[in-house]
C-alpha cells in the first residue's frame, strides 16, 4: 500500500497505464486478423492478453528464443564480416573478443527451454555499443555501462525509495549482491499495478535484464548476475 505523496501519485500513473495499454490493444484486435507484437515487456504483455481473446507468448519457445538476443553465431558472424572488410584488424582474435564480449554483455538465459539447451544470448544494446567502438576504434570502451541500463537502474532505485530506511526489495538486492543469486518464485505475467508490490520485484529485475536465470530448485528458479556490466551496477548501487 502506497500512503505517500510519491506513492500516490505513481498508483494513478499506473493506472492511466494500464487502461492506455488495454483499450490501445482492444482497438488493435479488432483491426488485423492476427498480429505479432515484439519487444514486449511483461506488464504491456498484461494488456495484449486482456486485450485479445487468445494470445500467445513465443519468447520462452525454444525455437524463437534466440530473437530475444544476438546468439553468439551472429557476433561471430558480424566479426568475421568486418575483419573481411578490413574494418578490424586482420590480426584480431574474434573468439577472443566474443569471450571479453560474453563476460561484459552476454550470459542472458530468459526461459526453461533455453536453460535445458544450453543456449545464452547476448543483450542486443550492450553488444551493439561493444561492437561498434570496436569497429570504429580498434579497442574496447572503457565505458561499457549504456544510458539505456542506467536508466534501468534508475527504475529500480525509484522503487528502492518506496521501501524507506529498510526493506524487501533491498533485502533481494543485497542477497543478490552477496550471493550473486537468488532463489525466487517467478510471474511471467504483471499488471502495471505489481509494480510496486515487493514481491514481483525480481520478476521486475529478470524482465529488465538485471538478472538471468541460473538454474532451478524445486518450483522456484535461481536467478544470478548476468554479466561484469550489470554486476557493476549492483555495486554501485549499494555504494550509493
Amino acid at each position: 500500500m502506497l500512503n505517500n505523496e510519491q506513492g500516490e501519485k505513481m498508483s494513478r500513473a499506473i493506472e492511466q497505464a494500464d487502461r492506455l495499454f488495454c483499450d490501445f490493444f482492444k482497438k488493435v484486435k479488432g483491426a488485423f486478423e492476427r498480429t505479432l507484437f515484439t519487444g514486449v515487456t511483461p506488464v504491456v504483455l498484461d494488456g495484449v492478453v486482456t486485450g485479445n481473446n487468445v494470445a500467445w507468448n513465443i519468447a520462452g519457445y525454444d525455437k524463437c528464443y534466440q530473437m530475444l538476443g544476438f546468439s553468439t553465431e551472429d557476433i561471430r558472424g558480424i566479426l568475421t564480416y568486418y575483419k573481411s572488410k578490413g574494418k578490424i584488424s586482420a590480426g584480431t582474435d574474434i573468439e577472443s573478443v566474443i569471450h571479453d564480449m560474453e563476460l561484459w554483455c552476454g550470459n542472458y538465459c530468459l526461459s526453461m527451454d533455453a536453460l535445458e539447451s544450453q543456449r545464452r544470448v547476448f543483450n542486443c544494446d550492450m553488444a551493439i555499443d561493444y561492437l561498434c567502438h570496436y569497429i570504429e576504434n580498434g579497442e574496447v570502451s572503457k565505458q561499457m555501462l549504456t544510458s539505456k541500463y542506467e536508466e534501468d537502474f534508475c527504475n529500480v532505485k525509484r522503487l528502492l525509495r518506496q521501501d524507506g530506511a529498510d526493506g524487501y526489495r533491498k533485502d533481494v538486492l543485497r542477497t543478490i549482491r552477496e550471493r550473486g543469486e537468488i532463489d525466487v518464485l517467478i510471474k511471467n505475467v504483471f499488471s502495471p499495478q505489481d509494480i510496486t508490490n515487493p514481491d514481483m520485484f525480481a520478476s521486475f529485475l529478470l524482465y529488465y535484464g538485471l538478472l538471468t536465470i541460473e538454474g532451478t530448485k524445486g518450483c522456484r528458479l535461481t536467478l544470478g548476475i548476468p554479466n561484469d556490466c550489470v554486476r557493476k551496477m549492483y555495486n554501485e548501487t549499494f555504494a550509493e
